[in-house]
């Protein structure tokens, strides 16, 4: 409608009509207005924009030329080298550093020339080359190259770097050039070598120092262990026992401080072994029940059960962290106790060996935990300046942990005792991989009198002291004071061993040697040497091994190594195994039941043979050596077997009745006789026969006719064997409290009886044993009385039941169990009737002398004769069950009742 009144003539509109068209124009102009004011807006904003940009531009362009700027001055100012080649490996650019250094005028002198052309000035053509070899490696295999290598820089001298060479990919992913970026590590290498200088002297320095101790420690404890000392008073015995002490004291100080250089040089190794754990904690127990009862105190050691006998780990370190916590334990308690604990434990689904060592001793303070594992820190130093330590034995303690993956925790109460808790990884071991028990580990070796041993040493005491160790063993050896000396008397005479000091002046041990091994004659080069020296730092063995000798043994000389040695490299025709007189008789010679003396009666040996001549003989080998007993037949032979318990069998083969080898199944289906070690002596020579006697169980077989001196190595071998795995196995299935069998061997004997009694119809008997109100008299009196009381009962049970079949056993806390095979109901409840009249008459003494209460014990008993489908479980439950009732009864008696015994 606008449109139309637009186009008229205005004269010809009505009034009403002009106004909307007046109010159409002001519309039409309000909307321009608003559409300018619009593009105003926009404009200026696009100005607005357009200047961003261009601040934005000139911001950037002001910051790549601070950042070339900054990056200038890092690559003129850089002590390293970069170098930019082109995808034809020729520079395009390299820093000022490397055009300063290398006597250039300017970077645009190198511009175009390759490697080997660039460094051409400064580096010989072999390192040239090996650089530009790398350089193609990296171009054609895509990949970063390094290397350390050393090139002479004008004005610098040598100079080390580290050379790293990357290709660099241009957008299509082709190479476009090389970076290579050389780094001078100079500095670092002098540091480094400085390092290794310092430490060579440092070791250099301990090397001395463990000689110059170790050499007068050598006489001090030699000449103690020679000395004859039955001629003392009781005041010069007790300087003589200071003596040792010390010195023994000292010699740990110097070992300390040779570990701690080995932690220091990271050379501290572990030599993990599979080993007994069992036999390791007998022997540690033996050694410190004795340091700790010549103190007063009383030692409690118990192993868990559940442990398993093999483990599998560094066995001579595990003796050392629990020797350095119980030493410890010992050193710092005065009165009281100290308790070792070897336990099982499991955490996150893991085993863990926890050795547990508490003291009633000093304590620690609180503030001086934290500094307890630190080297040479020995805390409260006023307090125990008397204690002998440098403070090293805890901190190579948690570091043998630390290499083991184990852990250590300490609590501890100032002046009421510690308690350390070890924990290691538990690895059970393979039994077929321990080391064989060797004979050379009981035996003392001493040598025939036509043995040849000559001792090289300047030191006119140190020779003493080794001629008296040699002179133990039967030895009267030579002596030479020097290596010219040594050479000598090697060359006049024939030896069978020579041992070699090290450190000798005008010609060292090690000089001897080898002058030894360039010698004509194959008897110089088989001549066996072992070095005798009080250097003992890391890697020393092998210093002597490299120079040509075959052994070493450090000082000061200890008997054991000593004895190793002549046992390993003395011929053994000119070597026997005995006991001299005045030896200390080892751990192994104690006997774990009741702790007398073996040595002092005869091992007992069988032979089986039917032909006199034969029996003859080996009487005449053995009977001055062993108890020897004779059986010509197989029936006697068993029945002999059983009665008299022989330690070793000598069995032939053929033979009227049973033959040898129907002989030896019988044995071995036996309880009595399945682990008595039996040796074939027979003329069957034949290999099947042999090998069907190893199959049956011999543990030898010699063949007729025999020769005296094989029959009697052979057999000492054996019986030493013998000795070794009886008492791992009285260590694994004993009692360390009370001495009897534990439960583990309770429970193998239980199953072989009970197997037995259903072949043979025979009757078997249990008794089961309970202390009454034990826990109200261990709380009253006291763990060690609660202890004696329960050896006391042990003692009564072991008395009572004392045919060889019968075991008596410690099946936990105060619980004891008795297994009489061959025995019915009523006379197993005579039995236990007099152990309960015993038990109740007996009384243990307190610590201030006084005596316990009346001791009572209940007593379930069970018997049976066994059929093929009777449950063992089910038998030990009836005695079980009827201990019950004998407590429900009132306690302090057996059940089923003697009187009562026709009604059940």
């Amino acid at each position: 409608m606008s449109v139309d009144i637009e186009s008229r003539d205005p004269e010809s509109l009505e009034r009403s009509e002009l106004i909307d068209l007046v109010r159409g124009l002001k519309r039409n102009e309000r909307r321009r207005q608003r559409e300018l004011l619009h593009l105003r807006r926009e404009i200026e904003e696009e100005k607005t924009i357009a200047m961003a940009k261009a601040n934005q531009q000139t911001a950037r362009r002001m910051a790549q030329r601070e950042l070339e700027r900054h990056l200038s001055m890092l690559l003129r100012n850089s002590a390293n080298f970069v170098i930019l080649l082109d995808k034809s490996c020729k520079l395009v650019y390299c820093s000022t550093k490397f055009v300063e250094t290398t006597g250039h005028v300017s970077e645009s002198e190198l511009i175009g020339r390759s490697c080997g052309e660039i460094f051409a000035s400064v580096a010989d053509d072999a390192w040239c080359q090996r650089l530009e070899s790398a350089v193609n490696r990296s171009r054609t295999e895509r990949v970063a190259v390094s290397y350390r290598d050393a090139t002479v820089i004008s004005g610098e001298g040598l100079c080390s770097f580290t050379i790293n060479i990357s290709p660099m990919e241009g957008d299509g992913g082709t190479i476009e050039g090389m970076l290579l970026l050389l780094y001078n590590i100079t500095e670092i290498e002098n540091a480094r070598h400085e390092a290794e200088r310092a430490n060579r002297a440092k070791s250099d320095f301990l090397a001395g120092m463990s000689h110059e101790i170790r050499t007068p420690m050598n006489s001090i404890i030699g000449m103690t262990y020679l000395m004859r000392t039955d001629n003392l008073d009781e005041t010069q015995q007790q300087f003589f026992a200071g003596i040792q002490e010390m010195s023994h004291a000292l010699l740990q100080i110097v070992n300390d401080i040779l570990d701690f250089s080995k932690i220091e040089a990271g050379k501290f190794e572990l030599l993990p072994v599979h080993y007994r754990l069992h036999l390791l904690f007998n022997n540690i127990c033996s050694l410190f029940r004795y340091s700790a009862e010549t103190k007063g105190l009383e030692f409690i050691a118990t192993c868990d059960e559940d442990l398993p006998p093999i483990l599998f780990g560094d066995e001579i370190r595990v003796r050392q962290i629990v020797t350095n916590v119980l030493s410890n334990a010992v050193k710092y308690t005065e009165r009281g106790g100290v308790e070792l604990a070897f336990e099982r434990e499991e955490r996150d689904g893991a085993p863990w060996l926890l050795i547990r060592v508490q003291d009633t001793g000093i304590g620690i303070r609180e503030e001086d935990l934290d500094r307890l594992f630190g080297m040479f820190e020995q805390v409260d130093r006023y307090k125990n300046r008397s204690i002998v330590g440098t403070g090293l034995g805890l901190p190579i303690t948690k570091h043998l942990l630390d290499m083991m993956g184990g852990e250590i925790a300490v609590e501890s109460e100032y002046g009421s005792g510690t308690c350390f808790t070890l924990r290691i990884p538990l690895l059970e071991g393979d039994p077929s991989k321990t080391e064989p028990i060797s004979r050379e580990r009981f035996a003392h070796a001493y040598a025939s009198g036509d043995v040849r041993v000559l001792v090289v040493d300047d030191n006119a005491i140190n020779l003493t002291v080794a001629l008296g160790y040699l002179l133990k063993h039967g030895i009267r050896a030579e002596r030479a004071e020097s290596g010219r000396e040594c050479l000598a008397m090697v060359r006049d005479r024939e030896y069978d061993l020579v041992f070699m000091d090290h450190m000798m002046p005008d010609m060292d041990g090690l000089e001897t040697t080898r002058r030894i091994r360039e010698m004509d004659d194959e008897r110089f080069r088989l001549l066996p040497i072992v070095a005798l020296s009080a250097n003992a730092i890391i890697g020393v063995k092998q210093i002597f091994i490299d120079a040509g000798m075959n052994d070493y043994i450090s000082k000061p000389i200890d008997p054991r190594e000593l004895n190793r040695v002549l046992m390993r490299w003395l011929p053994g025709e000119k070597l026997t195994l005995e006991s001299p007189p005045n030896t200390p008789l080892p751990i192994d010679d104690i006997s774990t039941e009741t702790g007398e003396n073996k040595r002092g009666a005869k091992q007992k040996i069988l032979i089986v043979d039917d032909e006199n001549t034969n029996v003859l003989a080996l009487s005449k080998i053995l009977s001055g050596e062993y108890a020897v007993f004779f059986a010509k037949t197989g029936e006697d032979a068993i029945r002999l077997a059983k009665r008299n318990q022989p330690d070793l069998i000598l069995l032939d083969v053929v033979m009227p009745g049973m033959s040898g080898f129907d002989v030896l199944l019988h044995l071995k289906n036996d309880v009595l006789t399945m682990d008595t070690p039996v040796i074939f002596i027979t003329g069957l020579a034949e290999e099947a026969d042999e090998e069907r006697g190893f199959t049956f169980g011999a543990v030898d077989y010699i063949k007729k006719p025999f020769h005296g001196t094989i029959v009697r190595a052979r057999i000492n071998t054996h019986l030493q064997i013998v000795r070794q795995m009886k008492m791992n196995r009285e260590l694994g299935l004993m009692d360390p409290l009370t001495g009897i069998a534990n439960r583990r061997r309770f429970n193998q004997c239980t199953e072989v009886e009970w197997k037995k009694a259903i072949r043979e119809k025979r009757p078997i008997s249990f008794l089961m044993l309970d202390l009454d109100n034990f826990k109200t008299y261990n709380d009253t009196y006291g763990h060690p009385q609660g202890d004696a009381l329960l050896r006391a009962v042990a003692g009564i049970l072991s008395s009572a039941a004392r045919r060889p079949a019968d075991l008596s056993a410690r099946l936990g806390g105060e619980e004891f169990g008795v297994l009489m095979p061959d025995t019915n109901l009523e006379a197993a409840l005579r039995i236990a009737e007099k152990i309960r009249a015993q038990i109740e008459e007996t009384r243990v003494p307190t610590a201030d002398g006084g005596t316990l209460t009346r001791i009572t014990v209940s007593i379930g008993a069970c018997a049976a004769i066994p059929r093929a489908d009777d449950s063992l479980d089910d038998f030990l439950a009836k005695a079980d069950a009827n201990l019950y009732q004998a407590k429900d009864a009132g306690r302090n008696r057996v059940y089923p009742p003697l009187l009562e015994r026709g009604k059940r």
